[in-house]
């Protein structure tokens, strides 16, 4: 009866709101099955489809996101979408992209992959991307810096080599792998090439 007077008083005077929990779940990353925990609070789910076709507790591609740049915040890693290879039935690491309903990438996508940098490094090509930003660069290379503190720099392979080796950043190497176009990413002294 106790618990019936106590639901029904929740009910007039508005329950509070749901406390979150810790809940785990499974996915394959880089071949290996992982059992993953994330907090129910959290936006992780990309779409009420996402939420209810992932019961069977698989992780919502947030949360794997989440669990590979555990470095970056929620704003941040929303530039990365979760990275399926279908082939192997695994994540690879994220890539720079849009998400479908699943949190995946919206198209396939060369995964990113982080360089190894200074953060001497990372604030020369901040440097370059506000320079780009404000002024237009004959190259093609543009630059856009996000709220979250992300800046991207997004190119032909060859421009942004070129634009990188000249700012004495020692990225051009990492960007020497044949591609179309391509983009550098930083958040904070974290420097991620895209393909």
């Amino acid at each position: 009866m106790k618990v019936l007077v106590a639901a029904i008083v929740g009910l007039l005077l508005g329950a509070p709101p749901a406390l979150a929990e810790l809940v785990n779940c499974k996915a394959s990353v880089q071949g290996q099955a992982r059992v993953l925990l994330y907090d129910t609070a959290l936006p992780v789910y990309s779409s009420f489809r996402e939420h209810y076709m992932t019961r069977a507790k698989t992780c919502p591609g947030a949360v794997v996101v989440a669990f590979m740049m555990p470095d970056l915040t929620e704003d941040q890693r929303a530039e990365f979408c979760a990275n399926w290879d279908p082939k192997a039935k695994t994540y690879t690491f994220p890539a720079r992209g849009e998400r479908d309903a699943y949190g995946q990438c919206r198209r396939v996508s060369k995964a990113c992959r982080i360089v190894n940098t200074t953060t001497d490094q990372a604030m020369r090509i901040v440097g370059v991307g506000r320079r780009i930003e404000k002024e237009a660069d004959e190259s093609g290379v543009t630059a856009v810096a996000r709220q979250s503190g992300v800046l991207i720099l997004a190119g032909g392979q060859a421009s942004l080599g070129s634009l990188l080796s000249s700012a004495g950043t020692g990225l051009a190497a990492a960007l020497s792998v044949p591609a179309v176009a391509a983009s550098v990413v930083v958040v904070g002294s974290a420097v991620y090439v895209c393909g």
